[in-house]
């Protein structure tokens, strides 16, 4: 007896194949594409994460000088969100990499 989950998962690898098929150039395209992707949003997490991380030292007036932004407590809530925003474009990325 078949279950309709049965059918569905045949029709699917019947679609993608089992696995053992080689790649098309369409598809070594699409894994291109997503990995560009990829590093894409690395790239723009770890400046965004350092970005943050400058932001707050300088709010903190950890670096001295005179600069505007020094001692201005405003900047330290302006690179916390910056940090957080940063490790949350890491995040999932880090979470697929483990599946």
């Amino acid at each position: 007896m078949l279950y309709p989950l049965d059918n569905m998962r045949r029709k699917i690898i019947g679609m993608i194949g089992d696995g053992q098929a080689k790649c098309s150039s369409a598809d070594r395209q699409f894994k291109g594409v997503v990995m560009t992707g990829r590093i894409v949003r690395i790239i723009l997490g770890i400046v965004l994460a350092l970005l943050g991380i400058v932001w707050i030292l300088q709010g903190a007036d950890v670096f001295g000088g005179s600069g505007g932004m020094n001692g201005k407590s405003i900047w330290i809530v302006i690179g916390a969100v910056v940090l957080i925003g940063g490790l949350a474009v890491l995040a999932p990325l880090r979470h697929r990499q483990q599946e």
